[in-house]
């Protein structure tokens, strides 16, 4: 977990990058599917956009979680560190 926070923005941009070429790849095969059209170009243009909008959107998504909880995590490390009192 140490290793995931403090490497949160490369863990974030892979992430991101990832999801994007999956989106990327699902609807270029899904339009291969249909049948040629001249607007072809267009929608590849069209889905490299919406997949760079994805790879922006969910980059910035995991790295504001990561962010956000990091300190939460310190919190429960430290919880661990120290113990529970003796009774």
């Amino acid at each position: 977990m140490e290793l995931l926070y403090k490497n949160k923005f490369l863990v974030s941009v892979i992430i991101g990058c990832l999801i994007a070429v999956v989106f990327f790849n699902y609807n270029k095969i899904n339009s291969d599917a249909l049948e040629y059209t001249d607007n072809e170009v267009n929608n590849d243009n069209k889905n490299k956009d919406n997949s760079l909008y994805l790879f922006l959107v969910v980059s910035t998504v995991m790295f504001g979680i990561l962010y956000f909880t990091e300190d939460n995590v310190d919190e429960v490390y430290n919880e661990i560190d120290v113990g529970d009192p003796p009774f």
